[in-house]
């Protein structure tokens, strides 16, 4: 295989990348079907160069990708120079990429080849992961999702910051819409992280003291479905606002989500995409099916 085969197989079988078949809105509404694959920012060297996203691009184009979900949120940094990010922590960018901005290069190269760009924010409300830290909680105490016992939140590596805290809201939403204002992008995406909490969080000062002020209760244990119902509402309600600004940029900008399966997802990370769905909150909807093997995953596919 050649060293271009080499790479893109690396991209797309190495880091598991997500491989998807949808009905993608048409620019007059008429579906089309979707073949997009991922493009992790922390594992690969497609962004190396702007060589070397072209060559990612003629294998993508070869074999009949039509949209590619390329990586611009991860590890407390961004894959382009990001303004927000500089005002807020004092960091441009990934300093890997320092003067090149990655992220308009793939746009020209895909666009060239017919493929659609829908940048990925794969770290959403995450704050850090333990084999990866970074300072934004060290930087923004008051942004860390709290349990119970006033811990920071931890879950699967990761510690978080607080999705229902407006602060938070305004900084991750504001990336996205960042990009969707400063690029012709067709679409951005949230993940698993995006919007997403997990369970046992929701006991900083200010969310439970807008629970107490809804219910005259103090915050239940996590698991209270009332509690569940309440906190999973609040995300719904920033998705949807998040959403309708992203499509206000302009005409024809998605807006794409990958969430946990349902319900998974809503048991363990207050993701309700059942809720989405039926608002029409999202344009594209491709829940994240890992399983290892085939049969397992039609059947949660199906599901």
């Amino acid at each position: 295989m050649s060293t271009q085969g080499d790479c893109m197989a690396r991209v797309i079988l190495g880091l598991g990348a997500a491989l998807v078949a949808l009905g993608l809105p048409g620019r007059a509404g008429e579906a089309r079907e979707l073949r997009g694959v991922w493009i992790a920012a922390a594992d690969t060297d497609v962004f190396g160069s702007r060589a070397s996203i072209a060559d990612a691009m003629d294998f993508l184009a070869r074999h009949h990708v039509n949209v590619v979900f390329p990586d611009v949120w991860y590890r407390g940094v961004t894959l382009h120079p990001s303004a927000l990010l500089e005002r807020t922590f004092g960091v441009r960018q990934d300093p890997r990429f320092a003067g090149r901005d990655p992220l308009a290069e793939i746009l020209v190269e895909a666009h060239r080849r017919g493929i659609e760009v829908m940048p990925w924010f794969e770290y959403g409300f995450a704050a850090s992961n333990m084999a990866v830290p970074t300072t934004i909680l060290a930087k923004k105490p008051a942004w860390a999702a709290r349990d119970r016992d006033g811990a920071v939140v931890t879950k699967n590596s990761f510690s978080w910051m607080n999705a229902l805290d407006p602060a938070v809201q305004a900084f991750v939403g504001g990336l996205m819409l960042e990009v969707a204002r400063t690029y012709d992008v067709d679409g951005v995406q949230g993940d698993d992280r995006l919007p997403a909490l997990p369970w046992t969080a929701g006991y900083d000062t200010g969310t439970s003291e807008l629970w107490r002020k809804d219910k005259r209760l103090s915050p239940p244990a996590p698991e209270d479905p009332q509690w569940v119902s309440w906190r999973a509402g609040k995300l719904t309600e920033f998705l949807a606002r998040l959403a309708a600004d992203v499509r206000g940029v302009r005409e024809g900008v998605l807006f794409s989500s990958s969430p946990s399966p349902f319900p998974f997802g809503l048991e363990e990370y207050l993701q309700d995409s059942r809720t989405w769905i039926n608002r029409g909150l999202v344009d594209l909807f491709h829940p994240q099916c890992y399983r290892r093997d085939f049969v397992n995953y039609a059947k949660i596919a199906d599901e």
